[in-house]
């Protein structure tokens, strides 16, 4: 705290080893808490700890032994625009703990710059981490936090158009992957009609990217199928096809064309031949022999 704050004066120091106790010596929480007393110099390490000791809304979502955390983490929220706290709540919403810009601007249909300067707000409190240019995490703190937020503030009706937006922006940029992996291969999904392909220039410009954002993907299929949303269940099933197969993640493959196949019969889809097949290479490839042949 005192790294953070610079010499504090010598009558501060007490209350300063008493945040620190306050805050259980977590280090993200300190971290935290030294950063908002630097952004409010009108505040002394006293009024947080009171404030600490006596908002106890803000920790409803968690643990008791990281209440302190709960309550920086309400203090630093309640110093965001109301910009920035909108897109904090959205996080909590994404499909993953990582990610870029890209993503939660088409959400909130806003400028991808504008989303990126909200993001190095955020990060400016410690309410994500900057882990490579244009890209942050959450840590599993905040991003409960957020969660609880986000369902109190946020209508489900709202948050639900949110992760669908999110959802189709990586199946419209995992199809452009895909088509800059092998442009030469038959496709049926509709996200392939008036497709922009200029996001990726080479085919390893297309697997680097894949590489970084496969959990995202992913989970972006699990959430889909968990909506029943079987339309982009089953796009997402073909257009992972070819950035998943050079990485052999067989698992993976299996996966996505089991979920492909129950969408794809959902919606009466000719898909569903094709995942079939693509399913008997994956438990192939996982040397389950008895399955592919079943497949």
């Amino acid at each position: 705290l005192a790294a953070l704050l610079g010499q504090p004066p010598p009558g501060e120091l007490g209350e300063l080893r008493a945040l620190a106790s306050r805050c259980h010596g977590h280090p993200f929480a300190l971290a935290v808490a030294g950063v908002h007393l630097a952004a409010n110099p009108h505040r002394s390490p006293a009024d947080l700890i009171t404030r600490l000791n006596t908002d106890h809304s803000a920790t409803l979502a968690l643990h008791v032994d990281e209440a302190s955390m709960g309550g920086i983490l309400e203090m630093s929220y309640d110093d965001l625009d109301a910009d920035a706290a909108r897109l904090y709540r959205l996080l909590a919403v994404h499909p993953g703990a990582e990610f870029t810009a890209d993503p939660l601007a088409a959400a909130l249909d806003q400028p991808v710059a504008d989303v990126e300067q909200g993001l190095t707000r955020l990060a400016d409190a410690h309410l994500v981490t900057a882990v490579a240019a244009g890209r942050f995490r959450q840590h599993d703190l905040p991003r409960e936090h957020a969660q609880a937020l986000a369902e109190q503030h946020d209508d489900t009706s709202v948050r639900r158009a949110a992760l669908r937006s999110m959802i189709e922006w990586y199946l419209r940029r995992t199809a452009a992957a895909d088509m800059a992996i092998n442009p030469r291969s038959r496709r049926f999904s509709p996200v392939y009609e008036q497709l922009d392909t200029e996001p990726f220039s080479n085919v390893e410009h297309a697997l680097n990217w894949f590489a970084l954002e496969r959990s995202n993907v992913l989970a972006s299929q699990y959430l889909a199928a968990e909506q029943g949303w079987d339309g982009l269940v089953f796009q997402l099933a073909e257009a992972v096809w070819n950035p998943l197969r050079p990485s052999y993640f067989a698992d993976d493959l299996v996966q996505t064309q089991q979920l492909g196949i129950v969408s794809a019969q959902h919606c009466k889809h000719i898909l569903e031949a094709v995942f079939l097949t693509r399913l008997g290479f994956g438990e192939s490839n996982r040397a389950h022999h008895g399955a592919a042949i079943t497949a």
